[in-house]
């Protein structure tokens, strides 16, 4: 918004108004960490949610994690993503994400807004 307050109207090419959304006010976060209950089992990790504006997480253990974002079981085989060891991620969608480690105990960070 423009100091004194007054909306922005936003236009293309043709003048026609363009819907605005107003992203001052973040989600609040909600914790998604945990550790794989089971080995070379997938879990849910974060179920869907048509409200998420993110997910971000940290595989905080010293394997491999995979997570799935398609609503289907996270394996270590695509579809699923690789997260290596102390690396970051962040997922984009609105569907179930499950993730899948080697070993009972790995440990994740994740939030989900």
């Amino acid at each position: 918004m423009p100091a004194d307050g007054a909306p922005v109207r936003v236009t293309n090419d043709t003048s026609t108004p363009v819907p605005f959304t107003d992203r001052t006010t973040l989600p609040t976060g909600a914790n998604r960490g945990g550790t794989i209950n089971t080995a070379n089992t997938a879990q849910q990790l974060a179920p869907a949610n048509p409200s998420r504006v993110f997910l971000k997480g940290q595989n905080l253990s010293t394997s491999d994690l995979w997570i799935n974002e398609t609503g289907a079981a996270a394996s270590a085989a695509q579809p699923s993503y690789r997260i290596a060891a102390g690396s970051t991620f962040s997922v984009n969608t609105t569907q179930a994400i499950s993730i899948w480690g080697a070993t009972a105990g790995q440990a994740f960070s994740a939030t989900e807004g």
